[in-house]
């Protein structure tokens, strides 16, 4: 039964996730964007991943990769102005294409643009999640499809490992209690994060213990910029641990690869 409910493509579950989020945001207005804000997505992002499919392979395709990730550019972040959020799409899609390790992507697309919108733009943009007025409806919606969305990418250990080591960092270090933490997991930004950006298949690990080491080094890493007061935490927490398990932690090895086979057996 697994097996068949893995064989389902999870970008129509990104999309049909996604279609929560953006009936909520524009029947209720609880986003405050508009859809010229979700065009500028639109174009950065599927725009920009069909050009660089065009001029790298020499052939025009509709990628579905870049339509999930203009979604995300959408709901991940907030600003009165529409260029952030074609900005951010165009760096999520030059990451995907350019920033790569052994033929791979290193980073979550999005979470690469947004680390870089939210840090050098932050005069004009900010974390998508204070612009949420905390509809519970949408929660079992989206927490029904994001956790079908993680089974299906065989990803449901990180997120649920990413959720287990957060609530265990907040109590024990922060002495915050799970009622504190509701209405910032109830918001679609942390659960874009949990069921979209940590669960992605392409730059997270596939065994289920090293999915849990994942977690916990994104928790560790976020604890860390949460105890020195550093915005945005959790998504410089990712970036880092892609690049640990992505280039670091593979080099590392080979390194280490080398030093143990003895002087002169290279040459036999």
């Amino acid at each position: 039964m697994l097996d068949k409910i893995r064989k389902i493509d999870p970008r129509y579950l990104f999309l049909l996730f996604f279609l929560g989020v953006f009936a909520d945001a524009f029947l209720f207005h609880t986003h405050m964007k508009s859809p010229w804000q979700l065009l500028a997505a639109v174009a950065g992002a599927l725009g920009t991943d069909v050009l660089f499919n065009y001029f790298r392979h020499k052939k025009w395709t509709f990628p579905q990769s870049g339509l999930v990730s203009s979604c995300g550019t959408f709901t991940l972040i907030s600003s009165p102005i529409v260029w952030p959020y074609f900005l951010l799409g165009f760096l999520a899609i030059y990451s995907k294409h350019f920033i790569t390790f052994s033929n791979k992507h290193i980073f979550n697309p999005v979470n690469f643009g947004a680390c870089l919108v939210l840090f050098y733009c932050n005069d004009v943009v900010q974390n998508g999640g204070s612009t949420w007025s905390g509809r519970y409806f949408m929660i079992p919606y989206l927490l029904l499809v994001g956790t079908f969305l993680t089974l299906v990418a065989g990803r449901f250990i990180v997120s649920a490992s990413y959720l287990a080591f957060f609530w265990l960092f907040d109590y024990f270090y922060l002495g915050q209690h799970l009622p504190a933490n509701i209405t910032s997991l109830a918001a679609p930004p942390f659960m874009l994060f949990i069921f979209f950006m940590i669960s992605d298949p392409k730059t997270t690990p596939k065994v289920w213990w090293h999915q849990m080491l994942f977690a916990a080094a994104v928790v560790f890493i976020e604890g860390m910029f949460k105890l020195n007061r550093i915005p945005n935490g959790v998504l410089w927490a990712l970036l880092i641990t892609c690049a640990l398990y992505a280039v670091i932690i593979p080099l590392a090895k080979e390194m280490a690869m080398k030093l143990m086979v003895p002087q002169g057996q290279g040459a036999r």
